[in-house]
């Protein structure tokens, strides 16, 4: 995706950056698990490839800006890579569909391979404001 197609404003980007701080991946899923999104974020992704999409760019702004980094289920250490490598990771291993993703679970089942970190010493994100 584009800037010119994002899905999401910067306005909606650091509302989920701040409403998902400190908790996993599935805070940040929960914008995008149902069709057109839910107040107070609204888009237009309809269909799961196109939610799975929209969220997966999320995941990149929010690596890009500084706001997470990710970590390894199996010994807790850091994913290398820029951020489309990191979140290519997760694309991988994305479930096909909406049942796939059992309400948001399948963050926590050994397939998803990585959790998120909002908190380590010197963190600096660059709002996305800027």
């Amino acid at each position: 995706m584009t800037t010119d197609d994002a899905p999401l404003s910067r306005k909606d980007l650091q509302y989920i950056a701040g409403g998902s701080e400190w908790q996993e991946l599935d805070s940040v899923w929960d914008n995008f698990d149902t069709p057109g999104g839910m107040k107070p974020i609204l888009h237009n992704l309809q269909t799961f490839v196109e939610r799975r999409d929209g969220f997966l760019w999320t995941l990149e702004r929010l690596l890009e800006h500084g706001h997470i980094r990710l970590l390894w289920w199996t010994d807790k250490s850091s994913v290398t890579g820029t951020p489309e490598e990191q979140v290519d990771i997760i694309r991988q291993a994305f479930p096909e569909d909406d049942e796939g993703m059992e309400d948001g679970r399948w963050f926590f089942y050994d397939e998803s391979q990585v959790g998120v970190i909002w908190q380590w010493p010197g963190r600096n994100p660059i709002p996305f404001t800027e």
